[in-house]
């Protein structure tokens, strides 16, 4: 078996998520150490008798596969892969057992991926761009918010230094989305969880407020990424 293309490349990005992760038949399956962020790619992998294996430096496999090419062939076995390529022939040992006690409930992951949806509005890949080459030239700016007034009825998402917009910072206006809410809703996402986010997609967002958080869902097509956002009030 072999990676496709578009499953090398969620790989890659997975790796910049948590560099230690199993690969299910199934699906593609990480979080960050602060389980701040939950991503998931629903595919399907030829692993044969395997559900799973575990790759304990994902950055470093990838590169092994690169080296190749298009041009391998991975043979699973039960401690190890075997990556091939004409003559030439790689052993690359599994981590299973060490990655065991990391892995994510999957009987969860229905309950992690399914909000009840307060907020939802489209984030295309232009617009992270533009948010991710001001992060890149203005390194102050270290928190992405999503800001709904009720009374004006509008939604921003603005780059900025501290609570309030008192500094360098940057706002940009959303104008087609839907709001439950009655009340103003000022919520952040890190600089770090932010820029996690593929570049070359465009994502369907909801937003369900809770209590202490809100849960922003970011989907598009086979590709979910679930982020914890914090109330601007309870940042300190």
């Amino acid at each position: 078996m072999k990676f496709t293309p578009v499953q090398t490349s969620i790989l890659k990005n997975f790796a910049t998520i948590n560099p230690s992760q199993f690969i299910y038949k199934d699906k593609f399956l990480t979080s960050n150490i602060e389980s701040s962020v939950v991503a998931k790619f629903d595919t399907s992998v030829d692993f044969g008798e395997f559900d799973k294996i575990g790759i304990y430096d994902l950055p470093q496999f990838i590169n092994i596969l690169s080296t190749f090419g298009e041009d391998y062939d991975i043979v699973v076995k039960d401690n190890m892969l075997e990556i091939k390529s004409g003559n030439n022939k790689v052993n690359y040992i599994l981590s299973n057992n060490i990655l065991q006690e990391r892995e994510l409930d999957l009987s969860k992951l229905d309950s992690i991926f399914s909000i009840e949806s307060d907020l939802s509005f489209d984030l295309t890949q232009d617009k992270i761009a533009i948010i991710n080459r001001i992060l890149s030239v203005m390194s102050d700016l270290k928190k992405v918010y999503i800001i709904y007034n009720h009374k004006s009825n509008t939604l921003h998402l603005s780059v900025e230094v501290e609570k309030e917009i008192s500094m360098n910072s940057y706002v940009q206006e959303l104008k087609d989305f839907k709001c439950k809410s009655k009340e103003d809703k000022k919520i952040m996402i890190t600089k770090d969880d932010f820029i996690l986010l593929m570049k070359d997609k465009d994502y369907k967002v909801s937003v369900s407020f809770g209590d202490k958080y809100a849960k922003v869902n970011l989907k598009s097509d086979s590709l979910a990424y679930v982020m914890a956002a914090k109330y601007a009030e309870n940042e300190y």
